[in-house]
């Protein structure tokens, strides 16, 4: 964990990161942002977006977080639909602090049914 303030992930294949996801703790109550998802393009086809999806997910329901954000581009169709499979839906786009995006999407986290 970051200050308190989130979390940095990393993925290596041989050696060699090849891909890193953020996980940032917001201002809002029991929210984090997730940015700057990136895998190398020779790797791309290893799933390593996905997992590193799920260690944000993952790392972020251990944090007793109640959603997940993210701002993106239309043009990033794969990033899209990989945030889609997890279930991520879109919001509307409100106070949006990076030029290049124009889209927002939200995944709530539920509690598992075990849990009170």
């Amino acid at each position: 964990m970051l200050n308190c303030r989130g979390f940095i992930f990393f993925a290596k294949y041989n050696n060699e990161i090849v891909g890193t996801v953020s996980l940032i703790k917001l201002e809002e109550e029991n929210a984090f942002e997730l940015a700057k998802l990136a895998v190398t393009e020779k790797y791309q086809e290893l799933k390593i977006g996905r997992r590193l999806m799920e260690k944000c997910i993952e790392a972020a329901k251990l944090e007793g977080a109640k959603k997940i954000v993210l701002c993106t581009n239309h043009k990033l169709i794969t990033a899209i639909e990989l945030y889609e499979k997890f279930g991520f839906s879109f919001v509307s786009l409100e106070n949006n602090k990076y030029l290049e995006a124009d889209l927002k999407m939200e995944l709530e986290i539920k509690k598992p049914i075990n849990e009170n």
